[in-house]
């Protein structure tokens, strides 16, 4: 577990709506877990603040329950049925402060929102928690940073690590334009699964782009492949953290917010050379191009290696206190 605490949970039936709402009743340091609470030393329990807390359902149909927070999720229980229910990260899980037209009821209730969403086809929930209190503004980042660290990791564990690229391959005609290529995860609107691809973004010829999908970095076998065009819809997905972005629809997920924000460059240069009517690039264009688009992913790959030491140290000193 990474935190724990007691949510108000509105399960409606016949929408897809999931709402919840965390009321911060406490906090322990990490001399709870020896005494028998949180294991992880962060918790949001009853304690004395709860006098202060709605004594009344803030939302039509909301229980209270205990929430658990880990690494692959959070986990919710009842403590009227005992019901448990699991909402599970998805490589496209949105974490936002924006949680729709309930956001002047929690306001109107004292309590801080946010919000978070499935995002995926087959799973439309989406749930609000929100805190309460003196210190509901802090709590509320509190819990928003420990989710953001739990869903990132989880992210990058479904990927191989970073290496991104904007060689070509020799071996590999159809990688000729290569501007920049590396490892996504990927829902395309195509009839297959959502999961981990290489995917290879080459440079514009004949008024078109290619970003292609391919099983391995050896690019043997093109899966997928869609054009990039100049009426081409580009979007990044909001959110704490948030490393989606949309192109015409299809959704894919970086490792980083900085990965993400790399990829809608080199897709928004693109497509602004396709609305301008520039000629196709050149054989002397495409080393300048992938020398440009190497700077940046040689600053993504310093503060990726960065982010891996401080974790490091991190859990050097969780193992060093244990």
């Amino acid at each position: 577990p990474i935190c724990m605490g007691e949510l108000w949970v509105s399960f409606k039936e016949g929408c897809d709506l999931l709402a919840a709402v965390a009321v911060a009743l406490g906090e322990s340091d990490a001399s709870d877990a020896e005494a028998g609470g949180s294991p992880t030393g962060f918790s949001l329990t009853p304690s004395s603040a709860a006098s202060s807390s709605p004594s009344a359902s803030p939302t039509r149909g909301a229980e209270r329950c205990t929430a658990t927070l880990l690494s692959s999720g959070l986990r919710l229980v009842s403590p009227k049925s005992g019901r448990a229910r699991f909402f599970e990260w998805t490589p496209f899980t949105s974490l936002t402060l924006d949680v729709g037209p309930s956001q002047a009821l929690w306001e109107r209730s004292g309590l801080r929102a946010f919000g978070l969403s499935a995002a995926r086809h087959e799973d439309r929930r989406k749930m609000v928690l929100a805190t309460d209190g003196a210190h509901a503004e802090e709590l509320r980042a509190h819990w928003i940073a420990r989710i953001s660290k739990s869903f990132r990791r989880y992210v990058k564990a479904l990927l191989p690590p970073l290496r991104l690229t904007v060689q070509p391959l020799a071996s590999v005609p159809d990688t000729a334009g290569r501007l920049l290529a590396g490892w996504l995860l990927v829902r395309p609107r195509a009839a297959f699964e959502t999961g981990p691809f290489y995917v290879d973004l080459a440079a514009h010829r004949g008024g078109v782009a290619r970003l292609a999908l391919y099983s391995c970095e050896g690019c043997r076998r093109c899966l997928w492949r869609m054009q990039i065009n100049a009426d081409s819809r580009l979007d990044k997905r909001g959110g704490f953290d948030s490393s989606c972005f949309l192109v015409d629809g299809h959704v894919f997920s970086a490792r980083s917010q900085r990965e993400c924000k790399l990829w809608l460059r080199v897709l928004g240069n693109i497509r602004t050379k396709l609305q301008h009517g520039a000629p196709d690039a050149s054989e002397a264009d495409l080393p300048v191009f992938r020398a440009a688009v190497q700077e940046r992913v040689d600053a993504v790959a310093a503060a990726e290696a960065r982010d891996l030491r401080e974790e490091a140290a991190e859990v050097a000193v969780r193992e060093g206190d244990a």
